[in-house]
C-alpha cells in the first residue's frame, strides 16, 4: 500500500517498545498519530524519526482506525475514557497479550456506531529483530492473532490482506480459544524464562545443544517489564491452572529422582 494512494488515518494510544513498532510498521502505509499517557521528552524525537504525528488524545482519536497499545490492566480504563471521544464508523482494536477481558471490555463499553476487533500481534521488538535506529523489522513467518467482534466482512478482508502483505500469519479465532493456547505458549513459556533466569541458569563453557536450545527463550521471555508479566498471568483465566499443572508436575518428577536415589540405596 503506497501512503500517497492510502489516506486512511490510524491513531495509536500508547507509545512504548510495542507502540513504537507498530508506528514504524504501519507508518510506511498510513498517515499515523500517536498518543502516549506519559508524556516522556524523548516522545517527539522517536516520533519524528518514525514519522508520525504526536498529538493530543482527541486528535489522536479522530482517525479511520485507532489502535490501543497499553498495559492490560490500565486498558478497560482508557477504554472507558475514550468511548464518548471515538468517531461513528471507525474500528477500535486492541492489541494486548490477552484477549477474553478486553473483548468484553470493548463489548461492554463502546457504543454500536463503531466496529471493533481483538488483536494479539504474537511477536514484539525482539522477536521482529526491530531495529529503532535504523527503523527495520522482520516479520516474516510471525502470527497475528484476529478476534472480530463487531466488524463489517469487507474491512475485516482488507485487513487480513495487508497483514499478509506483511508476511504476518493470520490467525482467526475466539478470545476464548486465544487465552486457552495463550496459557501455555504466552504466558507458562514467560513464567519458565523468568524462572531459569531467576535460577542464575545462563550461558557456561560446557553445554549441549539442548542446553541452548533452553537459553533461546530468555531474550524472548525477560526483556518485558514485570507489568505485563503479571498482566499476561492475572487476566488470562487459565494461566493459573497451567502454571500450577506445570509446577505440580516438576515436583512430582522431583519426588521421582529421590525415591529412585534412596531406592537405589537399598
Amino acid at each position: 500500500m503506497d501512503i500517497k494512494k492510502n489516506k486512511t488515518t490510524i491513531g495509536i494510544i500508547g507509545f512504548g517498545r510495542f507502540g513504537a513498532l507498530a508506528a514504524s510498521i504501519l507508518s510506511r502505509h498510513f498517515l499515523v498519530k500517536v498518543y502516549h499517557y506519559k508524556n516522556k521528552k524523548e516522545n517527539p524525537a522517536r516520533a519524528k524519526k518514525i514519522g508520525v504525528r504526536l498529538t493530543d488524545l482527541k486528535d489522536t482519536l479522530n482517525s479511520d482506525i485507532v489502535i490501543l497499545i497499553a498495559p492490560i490492566s490500565q486498558t478497560e480504563k482508557i477504554i472507558k475514557e475514550i468511548a464518548p471521544q471515538l468517531k461513528p464508523g471507525c474500528l477500535v482494536m486492541d492489541a494486548c497479550s490477552v484477549k477474553v477481558y478486553p473483548c468484553q471490555w470493548l463489548k461492554k463499553h463502546l457504543p454500536k456506531s463503531v466496529e471493533i476487533m481483538g488483536t494479539h500481534p504474537m511477536f514484539g521488538p525482539t522477536t521482529s529483530k526491530y531495529d529503532f535506529d535504523k527503523q527495520t523489522w522482520d516479520l516474516k513467518k510471525l502470527q497475528i492473532v484476529l478476534c472480530p467482534l463487531r466488524i463489517k466482512k469487507i474491512r475485516l478482508e482488507k485487513i487480513k490482506k495487508f497483514l499478509k502483505k506483511l508476511d504476518l500469519k493470520v490467525i482467526i479465532t475466539t478470545p476464548d480459544d486465544h487465552d486457552r493456547q495463550n496459557a501455555k505458549t504466552l504466558s507458562l513459556v514467560h513464567f519458565v524464562g523468568r524462572s531459569i533466569l531467576g535460577a542464575g541458569i545462563g550461558q557456561q563453557k560446557i553445554y549441549t545443544p539442548g542446553y541452548e536450545d533452553l537459553l533461546r527463550i530468555l531474550p524472548h521471555t525477560t526483556s518485558d517489564n514485570w507489568q505485563l508479566f503479571y498482566d499476561m498471568n492475572n487476566y488470562n483465566p487459565y494461566a493459573q491452572v497451567i502454571r500450577e499443572n506445570f509446577l505440580d508436575s516438576c515436583q512430582t518428577i522431583n519426588k521421582k529422582i529421590n525415591a529412585f536415589k534412596k531406592n537405589q540405596k537399598n
